[in-house]
């Protein structure tokens, strides 16, 4: 499919959507995969899933990249689930901030969607200190070329297999820990319930004025 085709097939699919956005933040996962990577009219899509639905207050920039560790909902601003599909594992999102509703945490995901911050695992990145090679979930080398010194990597927490600890790659891939480095600066917080920040760095929690 050509590059004029996907384009005038998405907005078609965005013309004719009768759903809200966060439906079709849903919607759009199951379409991506024949698509492409391609932007219209501030939706962004991705081979890899729906990556963001941009809201005109929100700007790429500064969202962080992450991906889903579960099948996981949207849900709005009131805490209310916005349809009965699901987003699947290890889907790519892009996340704006936190918000806490009703005593849970979310990550927003443009036009007042949110995904519980449980759900998701934002990506830090790292920088390869000595070369180093790819391996699958059972610590198998599954890369005959190794990731080159300087290299910088984009990570999504760490597993342990068979006693030596990686970091994720998010695509099925996995790096030894000890090949790799992280930047102090790109050091990401864990929310808490304080967090109610739509930036891309969670707050914390304002003590001052309290008793």
């Amino acid at each position: 499919m050509d590059s004029k085709s996907k384009h005038k097939l998405i907005k078609d699919f965005l013309k004719k959507s009768k759903k809200t956005s966060c439906n079709l933040l849903v919607s759009t996962v199951a379409t991506t995969s024949i698509l492409g990577a391609m932007s219209v009219s501030g939706n962004t899509l991705t081979n890899a899933g729906l990556q963001t639905v941009q809201a005109s207050t929100e700007n790429a920039k500064d969202g962080k990249n992450a991906k889903l560790t579960k099948k996981s909902y949207i849900y709005n601003n009131r805490g209310k689930r916005t349809s009965k599909k699901a987003l699947k594992k290890s889907k790519s999102v892009k996340v704006y901030g936190t918000k806490v509703i009703k005593g849970k945490i979310y990550y927003n995901l443009g036009h007042e969607c949110y995904v519980l911050a449980k759900d998701v695992k934002i990506a830090k990145t790292v920088k390869v200190t000595k070369n180093a090679y790819v391996y699958n979930s059972q610590g198998k080398r599954i890369s005959k070329k190794a990731l080159k010194k300087g290299q910088n990597l984009e990570v999504y927490g760490t597993k342990t297999i068979k006693g030596k600890k990686y970091y994720a790659l998010g695509n099925g891939g996995y790096v030894p820990v000890n090949n790799v480095k992280v930047p102090k600066a790109t050091e990401t917080p864990s929310p808490t319930v304080g967090d109610n920040s739509n930036g891309t760095t969670p707050n914390k929690p304002d003590n001052s004025g309290s008793t």
